[in-house]
């Protein structure tokens, strides 16, 4: 609240954040943001240029589990920004500049070389155990106690088709005590080309936005990069991350963490009358198919696709 008794506006809020942590605050702009927050850019002079990140919602935040995050990233040589305040109404961290790895403007083989560095990488951040999956707290333990009770907490969107929908629960449902007792690992937990910054000399700059942060198998967040990349950075990163390729239970993994990401995405974008929602349960489809025919994929099969 203000002094003159009416609630901040975000970039007011920004401000004040700054203000109370002695860093400039005269040449503050509003950048591109997310779904969750508004995020202004704070050049600072002679020292490193920070964003400020406020919610669109009030006391819908995580920055705290950002915070713990990134300090086991920046301890595994894992590039990342530095949490340096954070409080209910906003954060402060250091700012990455690049771009983004799928940048039309890029040379398209520097952005595959990014992709396959980008998969070295994820290895590195897969070394952090924590307690659990699911979303993490602030101390790294995750919603669920197990890959098992995870993977039965979906939320089934009204706008699945039933039989599809039924599909998907049996498969979850098969397929649950092979992937339960895997040792839970830090994910990013939202990893777009988008999240990926890429430097002048085309290597990675850093992963930013942090506050999704998620524990659980390594698989699933490869399963994540595989049906939301582009197929051909999604390739990529695989072959960085693992040169000699999926095992067939890893990519059986991959296939059945698929269904479940993709009735989170198709109930995100369903909820928002977006079109984007039929890409994904057109995916959801194709995975359900190639599981029961004994064929799951690393990748998903491109929709329309027959084989």
């Amino acid at each position: 609240m203000s002094p003159t008794g009416r609630d901040l506006t975000p970039a007011e809020q920004a401000h004040r954040t700054l203000a109370s942590g002695f860093w400039a605050v005269r040449e503050l702009s509003e950048m591109v943001g997310g779904v969750d927050n508004h995020v202004f850019a704070a050049p600072q002079p002679f020292l490193q240029d920070l964003v400020v990140k406020v919610p669109r919602v009030a006391g819908r935040d995580r920055f705290s589990s950002a915070h713990w995050a990134t300090e086991q990233c920046l301890r595994v040589g894992f590039p990342a920004p530095r949490v340096l305040r954070w409080a209910k109404g906003s954060c402060v961290e250091t700012r990455i500049d690049g771009r983004a790895l799928d940048a039309d403007s890029a040379d398209p083989a520097e952005t595959l070389a990014a992709a396959i560095e980008l998969g070295a990488l994820l290895r590195r951040l897969h070394e952090v155990p924590v307690t659990g999956y699911g979303r993490l707290s602030p101390g790294g333990r995750g919603q669920h106690t197990s890959a098992l009770t995870w993977l039965s907490a979906v939320r089934w969107p009204d706008g699945l088709d039933p039989d599809l929908a039924g599909r998907a629960k049996a498969m979850l449902r098969r397929f649950a005590p092979d992937l339960d007792g895997r040792p839970a690992r830090l994910l990013h937990g939202d990893l777009t080309c988008g999240h990926v910054l890429i430097d002048g000399e085309g290597r990675v700059a850093g992963v930013v936005d942090w506050e999704s942060v998620r524990g659980g198998d390594p698989w699933l967040e490869l399963a994540g990069v595989s049906l939301r990349f582009p197929v051909e950075l999604a390739e990529q990163v695989l072959h960085g991350y693992c040169p000699a390729g999926p095992d067939r239970a890893e990519t059986a993994a991959m296939a059945v963490y698929r269904i479940r990401i993709a009735v989170a995405l198709a109930a995100f974008h369903l909820e928002r009358g977006e079109p984007a929602a039929q890409r994904y349960i057109a995916l959801l489809a194709a995975d359900l198919d190639d599981l029961d025919a004994g064929a799951p994929a690393a990748a998903p099969r491109p929709v329309g696709s027959s084989s």
